[in-house]
């Protein structure tokens, strides 16, 4: 699996058909008498058996990523778990957050949303929604893409791999690599290079879809233009600022668990610019003896490469 469960802890991920949502068949409007003017909700709730239904209307790959402050039931009505949100004021709230790709001119009945005593004008549900771009040339590497590791002594779980189906399916993120580490972890830089940006003061966290663009980060630009971006990094803990060169091995940050973050991780993504919509580059860390490797998730790695455990 691309991204260990554990790690993503109240989020339901359905790239197509899954055994857990209700089911999924292409959408043609003129089935429902609509023409083409008629306008399509995008997601919406069954005023009598509750069941959430998304649908793509566009003609091109979209994700749907959901935020309800309710319980849910999955396709059988068996109860999905809640995760928790932090808000920016440190209250912490219960949700279930949904990952949904759906392909052109696709419905999807997800599940069933358990309303309680709330009337359906006042469900608590938000949104993102955008568009799935493929990455080009994935498979591409250049041994030239060999960098240290991010962390001293100690043992890192690997909880998304390239290619996640949590949230590395984009081109832009598609070679990115999450590592499960305690809050207040030192964050190394991985080569040697220049801070081109510095994101600190975000201090929201945890599964909701506001969180997306609510990060904490580090860019690096190192050799040939790449550009590191170090992600989830703690509120106010960045040990450089814009200008400063950096070293290979040296603390640059803590990690923490700021923006759309589940459980505590750095996530960790190289450009060749600084254009963030840039197709991600295909890396690897190399250990001690300078042997490159690359992390999969569900492994535990270190400073010496990958750790039998």
């Amino acid at each position: 699996m691309s991204y260990t469960p554990e790690s993503v802890l109240g989020c339901y991920i359905a790239h197509g058909d899954t055994d857990w949502i209700i089911s999924i068949e292409d959408f043609d409007p003129e089935d429902y008498g609509l023409g083409p003017d008629d306008e399509v909700p995008d997601i919406s709730v069954d005023p009598d058996e509750h069941i959430l239904t998304v649908i793509n209307v566009a003609h091109e790959v979209r994700c749907f990523y959901i935020t309800l402050l309710h319980g849910m039931s999955d396709a059988k009505e068996r109860p999905m778990q809640m995760g928790s949100t932090r808000a920016a004021d440190g209250t912490v709230s219960s949700c279930i957050t949904l990952v949904l790709e759906l392909q052109p001119r696709q419905s999807m009945d997800v599940g069933y949303v358990e309303l309680g005593t709330t009337a359906l004008e006042d469900i608590q549900l938000e949104s993102d929604i955008s568009s799935v771009s493929q990455h080009p040339d994935p498979e591409a590497f250049d041994p030239a893409h060999v960098y240290g590791f991010p962390f001293q002594e100690g043992r890192y779980l690997c909880s998304q791999e390239f290619g996640g189906a949590f949230t590395h399916f984009y081109g832009n993120t598609f070679h990115a690599v999450d590592f499960a580490c305690a809050v207040g972890t030192p964050i190394l830089s991985i080569g040697d290079g220049t801070v081109v940006e510095v994101r600190q003061d975000n201090s929201a966290g945890g599964i909701h879809v506001a969180n997306l663009f609510a990060w904490n980060s580090i860019l690096v630009e190192m050799a040939g233009g790449v550009h590191a971006e170090y992600v989830h990094i703690k509120q106010g803990s960045a040990e450089v600022q814009v200008g400063d060169v950096v070293r290979t091995g040296q603390t640059i940050c803590l990690s923490g668990d700021v923006g759309f973050c589940p459980e505590p991780h750095l996530h960790l993504q190289l450009y060749p610019s600084r254009d963030a919509k840039a197709p991600s580059l295909n890396f690897a860390f190399r250990d001690e003896s300078g042997t490159p490797f690359k992390a999969k998730s569900g492994r535990w790695y270190s400073p010496t490469g990958e750790l039998q455990c």
